[in-house]
């Protein structure tokens, strides 16, 4: 189970979620489109880690997440943000970074 609370995300260690990235144009309002760009999430234990330990492409406005991504973390929380390198090359993080809560779970991992 996923669930979001505002900006922060919270999943149980060993679950499995898919979730829908949604953007904004700000200059219109409108959805934007990022068919043709490229999206990542992003989580990291700490902001200044130089490597992530979960990185997901977003496919279709939607990041799935499998239990081997999260089977091994520790409970906690961690952080995500959304990159979006568009068609013509310019990077923004267009959400986060915000927190990502690895919950407890009674079952035996």
């Amino acid at each position: 189970m996923v669930k979001a609370d505002e900006n922060k995300i919270y999943i149980q260690r060993g679950n499995s979620a898919t979730f829908s990235i949604e953007l904004m144009d700000e200059s219109t309002g409108e959805p934007y489109d990022f068919t043709e760009d490229t999206v990542v999430f992003t989580v990291k234990r700490f902001l200044t880690d130089r490597e992530p330990l979960l990185q997901k492409t977003v496919v279709n406005g939607m990041v799935t997440i499998t239990t081997e991504d999260t089977n091994e973390l520790n409970f906690g929380q961690y952080f995500y943000d959304v990159t979006l390198l568009a068609k013509n090359g310019i990077l923004s993080t267009v959400i986060g970074p915000d927190p990502f809560v690895i919950g407890e779970v009674v079952r035996d991992n």
